[in-house]
């Protein structure tokens, strides 16, 4: 299910951070992937990366900057 695919890719996230990020672009940027993963993998970076609240957002990019 939806849920149970968010909960894994949140985990490997947490866990293997520059994994993840590197293994999300390898998705967007190959053509050959059906266009609905594409943009979801395009989805999740941009959350992994921003957010509306400041401090959330702060710590979002501190956590990229020290990968």
């Amino acid at each position: 299910t939806r849920n149970q695919a968010e909960a894994q890719l949140l985990a490997v996230v947490e866990s293997h951070y520059e994994n993840a990020v590197m293994a999300l672009c390898v998705e967007l940027a190959t053509e050959e992937k059906e266009i609905g993963n594409r943009i979801q993998a395009a989805l999740y970076l941009k959350n992994l990366f921003t957010a509306q609240d400041e401090n959330i957002k702060q710590a979002k990019l501190n956590k990229w900057k020290s990968g």
